[in-house]
């Protein structure tokens, strides 16, 4: 009987796994062309079934066949399909009125498909051609998509309009970076401070990619634009930029601006490393900002080569008085032998050590081991169990930094007197010596045979002393793989604690092994695998292969071990690790699995076996799939097996594929197989092609409601989505609408735009659940073209539309505000119900256009004087983030804080204004006038009779010998913006306010000044040098007018003082202004002045030693209180440079201070 050239071509095909199919069709196309009868098959194939139309489409495309891959685009499988799309993309088949024509009308899954192509494509015309048409039907959004395809001018011009809608920054910077960069800069610079923060936030990951392609471009846009406080990112990042400049890394990290975040933040290694091969003189102020954290300090001082460290060492430590200071452990393991040795013998000369056994003990075994040798030795004597496992401990890491292997053979052989000791000190002592595998030597085994013997043959050993001889026999198996004395008595070891059972965790080993030493290992370790083998243990051997991990798949011995612990008499623990181990190489796991399969069927069980099976040994699929897989090591007789996936059922033979749908269909029918199971089977049915829509159909009226729902949520998952999506909405206003209506988000990805309003927007102008007509809104707009706002716009209008159903529509309008209708919904809302304006004001500035934003923050103004106070108090939560676009924000800000009763905004408000603080917003009138004192002297003291201003005129100076202030008039004439606009209205309201107070209302215009001056002092302590300070400035001067509010005044000019200037006179002018202002408030004064020592103390943004000290010592001069007060407070600093003799002179000369009180503060702060 004959046949077709396309019978012979599937005969041949039928018995081959999937790869081999695949490689077989490439030859058949080249023999089929040559005898003519290659289109004649393709057509044929076409007409069948899903196997068969995805043979001609890799033929067509191996073939290079036009017409194939273009009938291909038609096909109904959405993956047949996509592929076909994506090579006619890439090979640039259409012209760009079809492609403008598919992409009009093209589901949201084909356009994100035709957009990530396009974006990696080189023919940027096909993208331009696409972007205006995409952004015009579908929004801002998927046409960023685009953008990373475009040509260069379309991308300069359009990257600011996108902005705000693009996700793949990365993209972006991979096929324009310098264009992307060029336009990073500008943003940057246009930004105030907070915004910069933000938006380093979302998009500095991205730029630190690209660090080792433009490392100097990245460097400028940090060195100009970083946050001040910290630096953006991931510090691993700046590894590649210290590669390529060191020296400027150094300043980004040194800068004193960030000395508080860097003091918190550990530097990973990558950097480190970089960083430890400059000169230890180019690290000194990196050292200077870490030495106050022991375990940093110690990171970088390990990161410079050994001889390097004891100069950055002196060099760190050389501002602070060394006589009194003591090293960490930390410090003094990674100092060189000399200095570390010169350290301690200081340190142990030290009064207040000499005078503490335990700590004269701890740093004699930093000294060299002649010398600490005989007081550890002592040590191991004492009465009490404790020193003595201290004592072991210090013994041991003494000989260890001696790096003697003499004094390690010494210090090892003392272990043999835990013998006669108490369990936990031996466990102690083993734990310490695991701790140094490395120093051990060919020599040790005969003792370290002792030691175990003795801890396991021990009356009261435990598990703690097991556990501790385990870890330093695995941590010298895992340092000496190649001394075999020391790796067999690690096994040795193994067998008397284990014997062969319940191996510890070894460790991987591949890694430190040089290239051909596995073999070595494996040869010492193979005698005591053997002795396992021949007890009936095969876990040593799967062991060994996982702490060898890829190199054991070049060791024929350890896989013929392998192989033979995969055998029927073998544990199945055991076995099941060996067939895991077995088929870890990949080159050989499709062979070897069907051997797997030849000794025990049941092994499909196995995820791993499964995993071949189902991708690339799908010839093997008929073994397990038509009928009941044959008991086994993991199948009883009787039980039914399923596979946990079909994930893969795409590269299945048709019959194959039947199969499995056929067993799904058992498992799910079985009433007496666990719900939970069939719905799996229900679920995983979904993936098959051509089988899973009408086998998930059945179920989705089943009256089992865990069925029911598992059909309904894996209806979308079916190679069919789009006629799933009547189905689903079939349900929406039934008892499943809540599974349904979601399924159905994942449905409508595939349905054409023009199609969805006519399935959706029954639903969504219906009056059936809520929730569906929610649901069925949100997909219109997001998955939709200008088509589909018309259902959003009749539910709009629909009388007595539901409360949730009118928030969804707003919701859906804002993510379409390119078009008409979708403003004018929002703009609606914005004078409707409470819940129309929350969800109005849930849009984010960040995500609008930045043509759209004045308009919307229009709203977000009105909102702010709502009647209805949640809606208030929504709008003053957000108000910030839209200030910005908002306009003159005075008005609004005056009425709200002129409200005294509404106790339920004011919270917020306050919060709000203090985020204002770090936005620009419009300026007010003018400004309130000068500082709260007159200048200072050019020695940094204050004028004679300096004390508060007088209050402004008009424009803003001062006139001397004026009156009190009128706070209507600094209102109404003098003010920056909204807090000294807020401060001015209260201070009025305060004078204005008759009432002397009492439990119920007291007087609270000034509670509400108490706390706006509470959070602006909050704000100053938190703000970098680069933020704009005049708003507080501005509202100190304020207040200071107004004699009972000059304390106020006075916290606020307190925490303005930045600390952080390299300029003493600035500290100095700072601190004297603020003397003058406090020349009669003594009590006030002191609290300053403490408050101020309690930042120093602190050091968050602490300048250098030299700029305090010298503040610090032109205002000890003074002879006012406040003034020597303030003195004292920066004297404080002396602490953290172990008060050196500078600072003892200082604190001197303040306790000799004519003031009394000066005097006895002094004497109060206690140097010892």
């Amino acid at each position: 009987m004959s046949t077709t050239p396309t019978e012979r071509l599937l005969r041949e095909l039928d018995p081959l796994p999937y790869p081999q199919r695949l490689r077989r069709l490439a030859p058949a196309v080249r023999a089929l062309a040559g005898d003519g009868t290659l289109a004649d098959v393709q057509a044929q194939l076409r007409g069948g079934d899903r196997y068969q139309r995805h043979l001609a489409l890799t033929m067509a495309l191996i073939g290079r066949d036009e017409a194939g891959i273009a009938a291909a685009l038609a096909d109904a499988d959405p993956t047949i399909r996509g592929t076909a799309l994506r090579a006619a993309l890439r090979a640039d088949r259409f012209d760009t009125d079809d492609l403008v024509a598919l992409v009009a009308d093209a589901s949201a899954q084909t356009r994100r498909l035709v957009c990530r192509t396009l974006a990696r494509s080189t023919h940027s015309d096909r993208a331009e051609a696409l972007l205006d048409v995409v952004r015009g039907r579908y929004g801002d959004a998927e046409a960023a998509r685009l953008l990373p395809g475009c040509g260069a001018e379309t991308v300069r011009r359009l990257l600011p309009e996108l902005d705000h809608a693009i996700d793949n920054w990365s993209g972006l910077l991979r096929r324009h970076r310098e264009i992307t960069l060029d336009y990073a800069e500008q943003v940057l610079a246009g930004l105030d401070a907070p915004a910069r923060e933000r938006w380093w936030m979302r998009r500095g990951h991205h730029l630190l990619r690209c660090a080792d392609r433009a490392p100097g471009r990245i460097l400028d846009l940090l060195d100009r634009y970083a946050p001040t406080r910290r630096l953006p990112g991931d510090l691993a990042s700046y590894g590649v930029l210290a590669a390529a400049d060191p020296a400027r890394v150094l300043r980004l990290l040194t800068d004193p601006a960030r000395a508080g975040w860097l003091r918190h933040t550990r530097l990973p290694t990558a950097l480190l490393d970089r960083l430890g091969r400059r000169d230890p003189t180019e690290l000194v102020p990196l050292a200077e900002r870490l030495r106050d954290d022991d375990t940093r300090f110690a990171d970088l001082l390990a990161a410079l080569p050994p001889r390097h460290r004891g100069t950055l060492y002196d060099a760190a430590t050389a501002p602070l008085d060394r006589a009194q200071l003591l090293v960490s452990d930390q410090v003094l393991t990674v100092l060189p032998h000399a200095w570390r040795h010169r350290e301690v013998r200081r340190i142990l000369a030290l009064p207040k050590i000499a005078e503490d056994e335990a700590r004269t003990l701890r740093y004699t075994a930093y000294l060299p081991w002649p010398e600490a040798e005989p007081a550890l030795s002592a040590a191991l004597r004492r009465a009490d169990a404790d020193d003595r496992a201290t004592g072991y401990e210090l013994l041991l890491a003494a000989a260890a930094r001696s790096a003697d292997p003499a004094a390690v053979a010494d210090a090892v052989d003392r272990l043999l007197r835990l013998r006669n000791e108490q369990d936990p000190v031996r466990s102690r002592a083993l734990l310490a010596l695991a701790a140094m595998p490395r120093l051990l030597s060919s020599a040790s085994p005969a003792t370290l045979d002792r030691i175990a013997r003795d801890t396991t043959e021990a009356r009261d050993a435990s598990g703690a002393s097991r556990g501790a001889l385990s870890q330093l026999a695995v941590a010298v198996l895992r340092h000496h793989p190649d001394r075999s004395a020391l790796v067999r008595w690690s096994l040795r070891t193994f067998e008397r604690l284990f014997d062969d059972r319940r191996l510890p965790w070894l460790g991987q080993l591949d890694s430190g092994l040089r290239r051909g030493q596995e073999h070595d290992f494996f040869a010492t370790v193979r005698p005591w695998l053997d002795r396992a083998i021949e007890r009936g243990s095969h876990q040593p051997v799967a062991a060994v292969a996982r702490m060898l991990g890829r190199r054991a798949r070049h060791i024929p011995e350890l896989q013929r071990l392998l192989r033979r612990a995969i055998d029927p008499e073998v544990v199945s623990n055991e076995f099941r690790e060996a067939v895991r181990l077995w088929l870890d190489d990949p080159p050989t796991r499709s062979e070897r699995v069907a051997e797997v399969l030849r000794v025990d069927p049941s092994t499909v069980r196995i995820n791993e076996v499964w995993q071949i099976v189902a991708t690339s040994r799908t010839d093997l699929l008929d073994l397990v799939l038509p009928g009941p897989v044959p008991a086994g090591k993991f199948l009883s007789a009787g039980t039914r097996w399923t596979p946990p996936s079909a994930r893969y059922a795409g590269r299945w033979l048709p019959r194959q594929q039947r199969a499995l749908a056929e067993l799904l269909e058992r498992v799910a029918a079985d009433a007496g197989t666990p719900v939970q199971t069939r719905a799996q089977a229900i679920s995983a049915a979904a993936q098959l092609p051509e089988h899973g829509l009408p086998f998930v159909t059945r179920w989705v009226d089943s009256p089992n409601v865990n069925l029911a729902e598992a059909a309904l949520g894996a209806l979308p998952w079916t190679d069919r989505p789009a006629e799933a999506l009547p189905i689903l909405l079939g349900h929406a206003d039934g008892d499943r609408a809540r599974v349904a209506t979601y399924a159905a988000g994942r449905a409508a990805r595939f349905v054409a735009p023009s199609l969805l309003p006519g399935v959706l927007g029954e639903i969504a102008t219906g009056r059936g659940k809520v929730t569906s007509r929610k649901e069925a809104l949100r997909l219109l707009a997001r998955f939709g073209g200008p088509e589909s706002m018309r259902p959003l716009w009749d539910a709009w209008r629909q009388e007595g539309q539901h409360r949730d159903v009118r928030a969804a529509i707003v919701s859906a309008a804002r993510l379409r505000l390119d078009q008409p209708t979708c403003w004018q919904i929002v703009e609606q809302a914005a004078d409707g119900s409470r819940e129309d304006l929350l969800a109005v004001l849930a849009q984010q500035a960040e995500a609008t256009a930045a043509t759209d934003r004045r308009r919307y923050a229009a709203l977000v103004v009105r909102a702010c004087g709502h009647p209805d106070r949640t809606v208030a108090r929504a709008a003053w939560a957000v108000l910030p983030d839209w200030a910005p676009w908002a306009g003159d924000l005075v008005p609004v800000v005056v009425a709200a804080v002129s409200d005294l009763h509404s106790e339920q905004i004011w919270p917020t408000v306050v919060t709000a204004l203090g985020r204002m603080l770090d936005v620009p917003t419009a300026a007010g009138p003018a400004d309130p006038g000068p500082g709260p004192v007159e200048p200072p002297t050019a020695d940094g003291t204050a004028q004679p009779g300096a004390g508060p201003v007088d209050p402004p005129t008009a424009d803003g100076t001062a006139q001397p010998g004026a009156g009190p202030v009128d706070p209507s008039a600094a209102e109404g004439t003098a003010h920056r913006g909204p807090l000294v606009a807020a401060l001015a209205a209260l201070v009025r309201l305060d004078g204005a306010d008759g009432d002397p107070g009492g439990p119920a209302v007291d007087r609270p215009a000034r509670r509400r000044i108490e706390e706006l001056v509470a959070t602006a002092v909050d704000w100053a302590g938190t703000a970098g040098p680069e933020r704009d300070r005049e708003p507080v400035v501005a509202a100190a001067r304020l207040l200071a007018t107004e004699p009972e509010f000059v304390p106020a005044a006075g916290r606020l000019f307190a925490q303005l003082v930045r600390l952080e200037t390299a300029v003493p006179d600035e500290l100095v002018a700072d601190l004297a202004a603020l003397a003058g202002l406090l020349a009669d408030r003594p009590v006030l004064a002191d609290r300053l002045a403490t408050r101020l020592g309690e930042r120093v103390a602190a050091g968050t943004g602490v300048p250098s030693d030299a700029v305090l000290l010298d503040a610090a010592d032109r205002l000890a001069g003074r002879t006012d209180p406040a003034g020597a007060l303030f003195a004292l407070a920066l004297a404080r600093a002396g602490g953290r440079y172990g008060w050196s003799r500078p600072w003892q002179e200082l604190l001197h000369r303040l306790r000799r201070h004519p003031v009394p009180d000066v005097r006895s503060a002094a004497l109060d702060v206690a140097m010892a």
